[in-house]
């Protein structure tokens, strides 16, 4: 008997429900948290690239690779890339369903059909619509795919079309109403259908069944083979062993009043509804509400579509504005602003039955009547450290430290702005405090202080004690203390120790933490511990933690949690001891929380865990986790050639492709891959390898891509493997192929190459050699000829233009010398100055055939030639002069050593002219490849340069300078003022 024939004969009475502990297969045990805020991720059309409106959800069975149908077709997500598939005529996709051959069916506007996977792995859209009758085909909108009894079920308002795929044809079946919904029971397909009610397919036909029920009807939900429930506008209905039976549970008015969209079952035995626009409840079987998520708690739209739950336990909602996933069934909710709770948490605590929390804001209590809220029970100001102390709660604040009786009543203990306290191990009738101003002890017997402050500095942020009772105080300027009150030293004084760098510490907030009897220090650069007195290193019992660690907890089954990180991105990661050291990852769930802040940790009375953040707290419960983690799959999303060609996708364990065969054409191939596990996607990592290229595989990445360009000729096999958030290795995927070689490179053609190319190079190299011969013979020549046209042009000057200027000299010599002193002064001036130019003629031509005598100048040669013209020019000036010469080579060409020798001459003679300087500077550096600078400098009255370049006929000694660097490719740069003159000649390249 079917569940709706059952439902037929007793719905006609309404019986009393049942009690909850009758309900089939209900357990305590699959109560998970409901209370507090389950997290919400959203996709938005910006992250699938795709149409904002989706519909519904399927999961690939084998690989786990998730579905949508949208608006815009097929989404496909595997956990790193989201993928679109449109329908040939590209209209919406509401509804697809997988069947257990694999194929996925799904239904359009005027379409229908199924995917399928090609032999490449990539999946190809198959149309059913030509099986129809022409006038068929125009269909309006399937709005639900089902399959049942060996046929697959598309659903239209005003159609149901029955395709088998054994006979591969369909069967249309109108209404003259409208069908509302279709639901599979079991291995039976059951509709609504307007004016008439439920109906069933069967043997071909839709048979009426008449079902009283109370209001109107909305929703069903299959339990087990022999219950069901039913929702309508008046209630929750079950169905079991014949009985129908109203739920007790106090379903609100908010979801009676609006239609229940859809409904789901999860695997924590709990029921999903999403109703109107009201959001998603959580209900009991019984139909009591447990939690409800809307807007405010991270859904992006309340206008759902959809509900699904994944393999992982995740929940999926389809909506009109994107996808959101929620994390609900596991055992981690968050309290915050939603709640009741203000500001920054600081510390939490049970105190006589109920959860106390401090923060900026206050002191925090939450409701015992509704636990999903939190009051403030005191204007105490910012709260900070929370203690039981002789049954009372006490709370250190900026005003004081405050005690809460049993009663509720309030009494203050002192003024002074306190962030930590503690009772002492060692006294517990002595209460150690630590103030902005240092330390002070409280005596709980006498009611009395005594104030150490001046020991230890002020801002004391963390403190903790050792077995021996020391008290160990970390503060905010980067200090650490360890205060002996018992063993050295005595409450009126104890000792003091002091540790800083110098012991091994690093410079920054140092938390101190207890793991079982030890003392850890936690810090932005690692975790360290004291290995000997007043020795600090760097802890080596947790290799997997990252480097900046806030707060290290641990819990009552030694399972330690790290608060990591830096705002805003703290995490919290949980590690179980190995023999001392502290490697294996659990609870994967708690690393997909993140938070501007996590400041504490405390462990409640059922062994559940609360951490106190920037923006809440956060309640975890272990002993509701199931460590068993699913198999993943490492998945290779696609294969592209030459980067576009998509050669094949989804490879894995589930689906191998044989090795591949390519042209060189073909060498550059890019692969993408992930992880096929939707448990913080960005956490997951990847490494790769490609044989017969890489020698060791790559380091662990969250990069998903790897383009391998210009791949020669071989055989390849590219192999990648995935890790999960919390270390686990998913299954390794591989892809085998091979790049021939172009024909040119192949081996007969190489051999012909060879032999044809060694035959061509002994005809080559028997020619080039003859041509260098000849060029060499050719180059001796030449240079022959030109050292002899040198030494004729050195011979043909000296012999007629020195001699011509050896007698001009002699003869005004001697005019000069003979003349008498009735001769006219003005003449034998300008005499005398003829000669004098004679003269200097004369020591330029020999300066000339000096450099014209030889292609290359010795440096040395060089150096000796400026030295004693410098010599001569000043050894009767009373002007100073400091020659510096620096060489890396030991020849220079004779162009550049005669016309910087010129550039000299010409700089040195203007200077004591008219310069009247005191001091002159040569500085010549001499590099490789002919690269020189020159530097000249006085500090002589200096020049106004721009008014000699643009005076008349421009002064001949800049002109004559400039055109001397023109000629070695220099650059000449002059700078001049009443402090001297500088003139640099650079050359910087070849």
């Amino acid at each position: 008997m079917s569940p709706i024939q059952a439902i037929i004969r007793s719905c006609f009475v309404l019986v009393l429900a049942l009690p909850s502990h009758y309900l089939p297969g209900q357990t305590s045990d699959n109560v998970y948290n409901m209370f507090g805020n389950p997290f919400v991720r959203n996709y938005s059309p910006k992250d699938y690239d795709g149409h904002a409106q989706t519909w519904q959800f399927a999961q690939d069975p084998l690989t786990g690779i998730l579905y949508v149908g949208s608006s815009e077709g097929i989404l496909q997500y595997d956990g790193n890339n989201w993928n679109k598939i449109r329908l040939p005529n590209r209209s919406i996709v509401r509804t697809i369903a997988f069947s257990a051959d694999g194929k996925l069916y799904c239904g359009g506007s005027g379409e229908i059909g199924y995917l399928v996977p090609d032999p490449s792995g990539i999946m190809q859209y198959v149309s059913l619509t030509p099986l129809l009758d022409k006038n068929d085909r125009q269909t309006s909108d399937i709005w639900k795919v089902a399959i049942a009894e060996g046929n697959v079920f598309y659903q239209t308002h005003s159609e149901l079309l029955v395709y088998t795929p054994e006979s591969n044809s369909f069967q249309v079946i109108r209404t003259d109403s409208r069908f509302h919904h279709m639901f599979k029971i079991g291995n039976e397909m059951w509709l609504t259908e307007a004016g008439k009610g439920f109906v069933k397919y069967e043997n071909g036909a839709l048979l009426p069944v008449k079902v009283e029920l109370e209001g109107t009807f909305d929703e069903l939900l299959e339990w087990s083979a022999d219950s069901v429930y039913l929702f309508t506008d008046r209630g929750m209905f079950l169905w079991s062993d014949g009985i129908l039976s109203k739920m007790t549970g106090k379903l609100n008015r908010s979801i009676l009043e609006n239609p229940i969209r859809k409904v789901l079952r999860t695997r924590g035995d709990q029921i999903l509804l999403a109703v109107g626009t009201s959001g998603i409840y959580q209900i009991d079987r019984n139909g009591n509400i447990l939690s409800q998520i809307t807007k405010e708690d991270g859904l992006q739209d309340l206008n759902i579509h959809s509900i699904f739950e994944d393999r992982q336990g995740m929940i999926w909602v389809s909506s009109n504005f994107g996808i959101s996933r929620i994390s609900w069934d596991i055992p981690i909710r968050k309290f915050d602003e939603r709640n009741g709770l203000i500001d920054t948490v600081n510390d939490i605590i049970r105190f006589d039955g109920r959860l106390y929390v401090s923060t900026h804001t206050g002191l925090f209590m939450q409701d015992p009547e509704d636990p999903n809220k939190f009051t403030q029970i005191a204007k105490i100001g910012e709260a900070f450290a929370l203690e039981i102390i002789e049954d009372q709660l006490w709370v250190s604040t900026v005003n004081g430290i405050f005690k809460i009786h049993e009663s509720g009543l309030i009494t203050k203990i002192c003024s002074d702005y306190s962030y930590k306290f503690q009772q002492s191990v060692k006294d517990p009738d002595k209460v150690l405090i630590g103030t902005t101003q240092g330390l002070i002890v409280y005596d709980l017997g006498k009611d009395n202080f005594m104030s150490t402050k001046d020991l230890v500095p002020n801002n004391i942020l963390y403190m903790n004690q050792d077995s021996l009772g020391n008290l160990w105080v970390g503060s905010a300027d980067n200090q650490l203390f360890r205060v002996d009150y018992f063993n050295e030293g005595s409450l009126e004084t104890p000792v003091v120790n002091h540790y800083f760098h110098e012991n091994g510490l690093p410079n920054s907030h140092i938390q101190v933490n207890r793991i079982g009897n030890e003392l850890i220090f936690s810090s932005e650069f690692g975790i360290y511990e004291e290995f000997q007195k007043g020795v600090f290193g760097e802890s080596t019992r947790f290799p997997s933690l990252p480097t900046i660690v806030y707060f290290i907890y641990q819990a009552s089954d030694r399972t330690v949690y790290v608060l990591y990180g830096e705002p805003p991105f703290m995490k919290i990661m949980a590690l179980k001891n190995e023999n001392g050291t502290f490697l294996r990852q659990v609870y994967p769930e708690l690393l997909t929380v993140e938070s501007p802040g996590i400041w504490v940790a405390f462990e409640d009375h059922d062994k559940s865990l609360w951490f106190g953040m920037t923006d809440g707290i956060l309640n975890f419960k272990p002993n509701q986790y199931d460590l068993v983690s699913s198999q993943f799959l490492t998945n290779i999303s696609s294969i592209k050639l030459n980067g576009d060609s998509v050669l094949a996708q989804n490879i894995n364990t589930s689906f191998q492709l044989p090795p591949y065969t390519f042209g060189i054409a073909n060498n550059s191939i890019r692969f993408e891959y992930s992880l096929i596990s939707f448990e913080s996607e960005s956490e997951n990592r990847f490494s790769y390898k490609l044989e017969g290229l890489d020698r060791e595989w790559s380091g662990w990445s969250t990069e998903n891509i790897r383009e391998y360009v210009g791949l020669r000729e071989g055989a390849y096999r590219f192999r990648v493997k995935s890790k999960n958030l919390f270390g686990q290795i998913g299954s390794e995927s591989s892809f085998s192929f091979t790049i021939t070689p172009p024909w040119f490179r192949s081996w007969w053609f190489v051999g012909f190459v060879v032999a044809a190319g060694l035959a061509i190079l002994a005809l080559v190299v028997r020619f080039f050699s003859t041509r260098k011969l000849i060029r060499r013979v050719e180059e001796l020549e030449l240079q022959q000829k030109v050292q002899t046209e040198r030494e004729r042009i050195s011979r043909d000057l000296h012999d007629s233009v020195g001699t011509h200027f050896a007698y001009i000299i002699s003869k005004l010599d001697y005019l000069y010398l003979g003349w008498t002193r009735d001769h006219i002064k003005d003449k034998k001036d300008y005499l005398g100055n003829i000669s004098d130019f004679a003269r200097s003629g004369m020591r330029m031509l020999r300066e000339t055939i000096w450099a014209l005598n030889q292609s290359e100048v010795e440096t040395n040669s060089l150096r000796i030639k400026i030295a004693d013209y410098l010599r001569l020019c000043f050894e009767h000036e009373s002007c100073e002069y400091d020659f510096q010469f620096n060489t890396e080579i030991n020849s220079v060409n004779s162009t550049i050593a005669l016309n910087c020798f010129r550039i000299i001459q010409e700089t040195v003679s203007n200077s004591l002219k008219y310069a009247r300087a005191k001091k002159f500077t040569i500085l010549f550096e001499i590099k490789a490849n002919a690269l020189f600078s020159l530097e000249l400098r006085d500090n002589g009255i200096g020049f106004d340069i721009m008014k000699v370049s643009q005076s008349e006929g421009e002064n001949y000694g800049l002109k004559n300078m400039k055109s001397r660097a023109n000629e070695m490719g220099a650059v000449i740069q002059f700078n001049s003022d009443d402090e001297g003159t500088r003139i640099t000649v650079i050359k910087n390249s070849p």
